[in-house]
């Protein structure tokens, strides 16, 4: 009903006054043109100027890896209203990092504490325990391929809890930096003054270096919480452990260096490939049909992996098992090496329930790929193998990453230290985690907020409890698929093998 003239005929009207997302609708009188109220769709945060749509569109963009130019397409789609202007959108995206920056310091502080927990009742440590010494996985993920990355992020992983301790972000690119005054002009001092607090830039050096440079950030970093990382799980491909060695962050306790037993075990097609091509132009032929083919290759690094696995902790046992797979594989009946072959095993010649088979390889071969098996049984590796852990978790949490800042789209340092955050309190503490990160920022958690992100995490776990064994079946069914299609459809694609 109109206050002023006491009509019922009114109207509700949307206005052409649209603040981003967020639109004035009115009712209005249509006797005597009074606007009866008016209402916007979504809540003001500040002084009638911001308003909570907007700022959720921006916390769900970068949640879910989606850049500006894609949710404007998407919006319009849908023949809505086009979103907030990109300057507030980058505007909002500096406080969301501010946000992401106050979340994580308060949630990295509940997870170490836990982390500590976990290894004083482990190692039955007093509960006053200042410092404790833990085992972390170390690896570096780059948003592009082929060590030319502008950014990367560097993780450090709990090996015991499997939970993400820390983590850097870093770049050798700033576009700020790039168009601005360079070191020999006049005006650089005044503008590097104004621009140091701000720059994206925290490494000056190449894209393969980074991995070192965070490792001894997040090293120094360790030495002010409650968890010192005095065991390194590495893959070996950079100069990370190294660098972090000489740091001697914790004074006489030294870090310790372990390996990824799945990266030790890319060495056997690392190695023999590298023998392959050494002997390509000798009398010595060693590849080829019923020699060193690359499936026979893909099978020897799977033995070597599982020598390893199968016998964990077990140095001696270990190397006997690795140095079965050289002898047996060369071995006939004429020609018996079976010596390092367990009893009772998958060794023919030591199970006598078992048939004689072919060998894989010619003796003659024996002499030839020797050295490298004597090379990949070395006790100082395997000793570094002894844990047998691998840095799965790693690759796991890699992929959360860069599912909020997909490699296909360009993102600065700062969304991908946004995405890494919310990559980080995920992983470790489910969806619902990042309400801290939501309430830092302003927004309030709704009702199907809550509802939507207990139930991804509900799934995360039922997902979890299906098994490992159960995705092997499955693996293992569809590669029985396909080899049957090959058999029976042959040669269908070759890389030049149908141009005659």
């Amino acid at each position: 009903m109109c206050s002023v003239c006491c009509g019922t005929n009114v109207r509700l009207v949307e206005t052409d006054r649209v603040l981003g997302m967020s639109s004035l609708f009115e009712v209005v009188c249509n006797d005597c043109k009074t606007v009866v109220m008016s209402q916007h769709t979504s809540q003001s945060v500040v002084n009638g100027r911001a308003y909570d749509i907007n700022d959720r569109f921006v916390y769900s963009c970068k949640s879910n890896g989606v850049d500006y130019e894609q949710a404007c397409s998407f919006i319009s789609d849908l023949n809505l209203s086009l979103p907030i202007h990109r300057t507030s959108y980058f505007a909002k995206l500096g406080k969301l990092a501010t946000a992401c920056s106050t979340a994580l310091e308060e949630h990295f502080r509940i997870i170490r504490n836990i982390v500590k927990e976990e290894y004083i009742k482990l190692e039955e440590l007093s509960a006053d325990t200042d410092k404790v010494d833990i085992a972390v996985s170390y690896d570096g993920t780059w948003q592009k391929r082929g060590y030319s990355s502008h950014n990367g992020v560097f993780v450090a992983i709990d090996i015991l809890t499997g939970y993400v301790v820390d983590f850097q972000v870093m770049s050798n690119l700033c576009q700020v930096c790039d168009k601005g005054p360079r070191k020999d002009d006049s005006g650089y001092d005044e503008f590097w003054e104004k621009h140091r607090e701000v720059c994206k830039k925290n490494h000056d050096g190449s894209s393969g270096a980074m991995e070192m440079e965070a490792a001894k950030i997040i090293w120094q970093r360790s030495v002010a919480g409650p968890l010192r990382y005095t065991t390194m799980l590495s893959d070996g491909d950079s100069a990370a452990y190294d660098a972090v060695a000489k740091l001697k962050v914790y004074g006489d306790a030294s870090v310790r260096k372990e390996e990824c037993v799945n990266h030790v075990a890319k060495r056997v097609t690392t190695y023999l490939n590298k023998l392959k091509d050494e002997l390509k132009n000798s009398k010595t032929k060693i590849s080829g049909k019923d020699l060193l083919t690359a499936e026979l290759i893909k099978s020897l690094q799977s033995y070597y992996r599982n020598a390893i696995k199968l016998n964990k902790g077990k140095i001696d046992a270990m190397e006997k098992a690795i140095l079965a797979t050289p002898y047996h594989i060369t071995s006939d009946e004429s020609h018996p090496q079976h010596d390092y072959c367990p009893d009772n095993s998958w060794c023919w010649y030591k199970n006598p329930s078992m048939t004689p088979s072919r060998p894989a390889l010619p003796n003659a071969m024996l002499n030839v790929i020797l050295p490298v098996y004597k090379r990949l049984s070395d006790r100082k590796l395997l000793e570094r193998c002894k844990r047998v852990a691998t840095q799965n978790t790693n690759e796991c949490f890699n992929g959360e990453i860069w599912r909020r800042c997909p490699k296909t789209q360009w993102c600065g340092k700062r969304a991908v230290t946004i995405g890494a955050t919310m990559a980080a309190m995920v992983f470790n503490s489910g969806r619902t985690e990042l309400f801290r990160i939501q309430k830092a920022f302003g927004l309030s958690v709704g009702e199907k907020v809550l509802k939507h992100a207990q139930a991804k995490d509900e799934h995360r776990l039922t997902k979890k409890c299906i098994g490992k064994n159960k995705r092997k079946a499955t693996a293992h069914r569809k590669m029985i698929k396909v080899q049957k299609q090959r058999r029976k459809e042959g040669v269908t694609y070759a890389a030049g093998g149908f141009s005659a």
